[in-house]
């Protein structure tokens, strides 16, 4: 799962507003401010010029504490001191999750999370989209994994070689026999 612009030209729109391509917000990251202000504390203490500033240590304890909840959330607070390629692949994909969840999105686009992983990573993506969806985030899930895609997705847009053929609910879809 990457985070990215789309290369492809077109608009979207999400509750009335035309946006742009999707981006990362990552001057808003929690997790890379944090990496900023530990950068920049380094670099300050290699130049002799102090510690870090009082509102500096104050942005650096919340980015961490954002991240630590995020990362309590995706199930993965225990390795909070692991390096992430040290990770487990389904793992490394929940830390992507967190990372993005950070940045407080209204719309989490998940371009096949499911890829690759085994079936009991599986269940917990599941669950964890689940979760998400609670939160009151939309999550459009781009997925090849039906029984993923049916558990979680309350409508379903189906398309083949980029035609929409079916639109409805899990049910409608089951029965749609075009699908």
């Amino acid at each position: 799962m990457q985070l990215h612009a789309c290369p492809y030209p077109g608009t979207c729109r999400y509750y009335g507003e035309e946006k742009g391509a999707p981006r990362c917000r990552r001057e808003t990251c929690p997790f890379r401010i944090h990496l900023r202000r530990m950068v920049a504390g380094e670099m300050q203490r290699l130049a002799g010029k102090g510690d870090l500033t009082p509102a500096q240590r104050r942005e650096e304890r919340e980015a961490v504490n954002r991240a630590m909840q995020e990362l309590e959330f995706v199930g993965l607070a225990d390795k909070a001191k692991e390096e992430a390629h040290s990770l487990s692949y389904g793992n490394q994909r929940l830390l992507e999750m967190a990372r993005a969840l950070a940045s407080d999105p209204k719309l989490l686009i998940l371009d096949e999370p499911a890829g690759s992983m085994n079936d009991p990573e599986t269940e917990v993506l599941t669950q964890l989209i689940r979760a998400i969806s609670q939160r009151g985030i939309t999550v459009l899930l781009i997925e090849h994994d039906m029984n993923l895609v049916m558990q979680v997705c309350e409508k379903l847009l189906v398309l083949e070689y980029g035609a929409l053929i079916a639109e409805g609910t899990p049910e409608a879809i089951r029965k749609n026999p075009k699908v």
